[in-house]
């Protein structure tokens, strides 16, 4: 009779084993076709850049943002984020605007930061060369382009010449995403 129930608890125990495997499976598939849904949606979206004219930056960023491009990479940091933290990890993308530069891109930074960062991110804009750095204090941009999630793992994009979503997600720290922007961008094998 011991060994009968012991039998029943072990099967018991696989099963549960089983089932939990099963649903982490579900859960993550759900989420990798959730994401999938949310990038597919973003690739079907023109995106407004014309509303940043109306908001803060300086001259050389409205110099840089009005020159023609074949494409941008927009980097949007919302006010969930935290903005010192953002701005202080741009200084990674350096190489790489430059690497879009020889391929008639650029890099496009809008932030809509918390109130009470509103003053160093002026000042963070007013000594920024390498690319067109925006503040967005109205959330123009969010409220142009319904399309950007939520979430800010969709908050890095590729625009082409016609604002169209052309790949998401943020090369510099993802190795896939990074091996997309080199064929799509620089054909690359």
């Amino acid at each position: 009779m011991k060994i009968h129930n012991n039998h029943i608890l072990l099967l018991l125990t696989i099963g549960i084993v089983f089932c939990s495997i099963l649903f982490t499976l579900s859960s993550k598939n759900r989420r990798q076709r959730e994401y999938f849904d949310v990038i597919n949606n973003m690739m079907a979206q023109s995106i407004d850049i014309n509303v940043l004219n109306n908001c803060y930056m300086s001259s050389v960023s409205r110099q840089l943002l009005n020159e023609p491009v074949d494409f941008r990479f927009v980097v949007y940091i919302d006010s969930t984020e935290c903005t010192q933290c953002r701005l202080n990890h741009l200084v990674d993308y350096l190489p790489f605007n430059s690497l879009l530069n020889t391929k008639s891109g650029q890099m496009l930074v809008v932030i809509e930061p918390k109130a009470d960062d509103t003053s160093f991110v002026r000042s963070f804009i007013d000594d920024c060369d390498d690319f067109p750095c925006i503040l967005d204090v109205e959330r123009s941009f969010a409220k142009a382009n319904t399309c950007l999630p939520s979430s800010k793992a969709f908050h890095n994009f590729f625009i082409n010449k016609n604002n169209e979503v052309i790949l998401v997600g943020d090369p510099t720290t993802n190795d896939a995403i990074d091996e997309l922007f080199q064929k799509r961008i620089f054909g690359n094998n």
